[in-house]
């Protein structure tokens, strides 16, 4: 059984977050679909402006 890792990580105002690993990834998970949905959203934005 593996051991999880304690990473510390700051942000864009300078404070640190202790997060594991658990935690890291279910950031990651949400980060990728977040993207995914941005990129799915621009890509009908401009489909629709080429027909205009």
């Amino acid at each position: 059984m593996g051991t999880k890792k304690e990473i510390v990580f700051f942000d864009e105002l300078g404070f640190g977050w202790l997060l594991d690993k658990d935690m890291i990834d279910k950031i990651r998970e949400k980060q990728a679909i977040e993207q995914i949905m941005i990129q799915r959203s621009l890509a009908e934005l401009f489909r629709r402006r080429k027909r205009l």
